[in-house]
């Protein structure tokens, strides 16, 4: 059976050099492996780096909102 999960991650805390990029995050530790100016960049390196179902999410600028 399928469990789903749900974890409140802090977005506030990324710095300003991942605003307006794709991040990918490891599901374990919810950490930054990687980022890109499109989702497929971020996935690529996330994957290179052995994480293969990352945690994908645009980070908005800092004067928007953004719901996910």
């Amino acid at each position: 059976m399928f469990r789903k999960e749900e974890a409140v991650i802090d977005l506030t805390k990324i710095g300003d050099e991942f605003i307006n990029q794709w991040i990918a995050m490891s599901p374990e530790n919810r950490t930054i492996v990687a980022s890109g100016l499109t989702v497929r960049e971020a996935l690529d390196e996330a994957k290179k780096k052995g994480i293969d179902s990352p945690i994908l999410t645009k980070v908005p600028s800092r004067n928007q909102g953004y719901i996910l």
